[in-house]
């Protein structure tokens, strides 16, 4: 159980870590973008998840593969949720989007949560 709390203390430190550079802090000290929805912060805990899943071996592999399709199609769901909200080239009706909203964010939370479930089916070495 001890190792298991060190894979996911380390693994949420590591995202923590990259993610706050890539924000640059919202200070302007480094030299990114200060929007919330910059693409540095999706692609650093992308990177993070995938040094995860390099250094630990996983017990029940369909559960990465579940992981990854619920993470992509969320993200993108979200992202084109987004842009239509802000955009809406197509003049969709606002209950679509608000349903693209929810359902991209429901289904990044449970790719999130699935990954905190995973952390702790790491193999002993």
């Amino acid at each position: 159980m001890e190792s298991s709390f060190n894979t996911l203390f380390s693994s949420f430190w590591i995202v923590w870590y990259v993610s706050w550079f890539a924000n640059g802090r919202r200070n302007g000290l480094c030299p990114t973008s200060n929007s919330r929805t910059h693409p540095a912060r999706w692609l650093a805990f992308r990177l993070c998840l995938g040094i995860f899943y390099r250094v630990y071996t996983i017990r029940f592999k369909k559960l990465v593969a579940i992981h990854s399709v619920l993470a992509m199609v969320g993200a993108f769901t979200l992202t084109g949720g987004m842009w239509l909200y802000n955009i809406n080239p197509f003049n969709w009706n606002d209950t679509l989007v608000m349903i693209l909203f929810i359902v991209g964010g429901s289904l990044l939370l449970l790719a999130f949560l699935m990954f905190l479930v995973i952390t702790f089916l790491t193999e002993k070495e």
